[in-house]
Protein backbone atom coordinates (compact mmCIF):
# COMPACT_ATOMS: atom_id res chain seq x y z
CA UNK A 1 0.00 0.00 0.00
CA UNK A 2 3.12 2.12 0.13
CA UNK A 3 3.38 2.16 -3.64
CA UNK A 4 -0.07 3.23 -4.74
CA UNK A 5 0.19 3.56 -8.49
CA UNK A 6 -2.58 4.60 -10.85
CA UNK A 7 -2.68 1.06 -12.18
CA UNK A 8 -3.76 -0.17 -8.77
CA UNK A 9 -5.77 2.91 -7.85
CA UNK A 10 -8.08 2.92 -10.85
CA UNK A 11 -9.24 -0.71 -10.50
CA UNK A 12 -9.50 -0.15 -6.76
CA UNK A 13 -12.00 2.67 -7.18
CA UNK A 14 -13.98 0.68 -9.73
CA UNK A 15 -13.98 -2.34 -7.44
CA UNK A 16 -15.32 -0.26 -4.55
CA UNK A 17 -17.93 1.48 -6.68
CA UNK A 18 -19.22 -1.64 -8.42
CA UNK A 19 -18.62 -3.78 -5.34
CA UNK A 20 -20.48 -1.32 -3.09
CA UNK A 21 -23.41 -1.23 -5.49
Amino acid sequence: MATTTTTEFVPLRIGIDFGGV
